[in-house]
């Protein structure tokens, strides 16, 4: 099956993971459009906020500038990354991969990080959630201006939507008007129908290693001409939703 044309891209769009892992920093790839600023506002508010800035993690890293960066792809090694290793690694013209960091909001895969801890579900001193500063402060229209940049024509969603993983939700404006880009979310259920629970990322993260290693044209496809069922992955099947 080949769903591709030779003027479509398709965005991923995956979550961090607080799994991290520091190594020697890549040839530097700049940030997205338009997320430094908000990325710095983010960092005046955890400095103000006492019970994030004395993390650890945050100490020896954000708010530190002499601390080391290691790029995306390395820093993140959580279930979903180790999943999806390959797929990020591997380099495909028509799919662009970006995370959604609650610290750097959305960075690419070559971007040069420095370790942090920090969730979307966090409160700030003024009382809004992660996710709720990323979403007010206008994330969407970084994400936005990255599709018009790039002519994405479709993006799948491999980001969690709960109360303590709130990921999705911070493109909810993108979502209500996605400017003619066709937007899928990538939902895992057992075979039985029940859902994955935890396991999701996991299996995200195998799912996205499945398509891009073996024809990575479906991210180009309608959700309807995709399998939900893999040989690989025994015992869950995959729905595709409307973002």
């Amino acid at each position: 099956m080949n769903c591709s044309k030779s003027a479509q891209l398709a965005l991923i769009l995956i979550p961090c993971c607080r799994e991290k892992r520091i190594s020697n920093p890549g040839v530097e790839a700049p940030p997205i459009q338009g997320v430094v600023p908000l990325r710095e506002s983010l960092i005046d508010h955890i400095i103000k906020t006492p019970e994030l800035a004395k993390r650890a993690e945050n100490q020896e890293g954000i708010l530190n500038h002499e601390a080391p960066r290691t790029p995306a792809r390395e820093l993140y090694c959580g279930k979903l990354f180790r999943a999806c290793r390959q797929a990020l690694f591997e380099k495909h013209p028509s799919i662009h991969i970006l995370v959604v960091s609650a610290l750097y909001g959305l960075t690419g895969l070559g971007e040069n990080l420095r370790q942090y801890e920090l969730t979307m579900s966090d409160k700030l001193w003024d009382g809004r959630l992660i996710y709720q500063f990323w979403e007010n402060t206008g994330l969407s229209g970084a994400l936005r201006q990255y599709i018009r940049d790039y002519d994405i024509s479709c993006v799948w969603s491999l980001l969690p939507d709960t109360q303590k993983a709130p990921y999705h939700r911070v493109f909810r404006q993108f979502w209500l008007n996605p400017d003619g880009a066709k937007c899928y979310r990538v939902k895992v259920f057992l075979d039985n129908g029940a859902s994955a629970g935890q396991g999701c990322g996991k299996k995200r993260g195998e799912w996205l290693n499945q398509i891009i290693s073996t024809n990575p044209a479906l991210l180009l496809c309608e959700p309807k001409l995709l399998p939900q069922k893999f040989p690989n992955i025994p015992g869950f099947r995959f729905d595709y939703v409307q973002a």
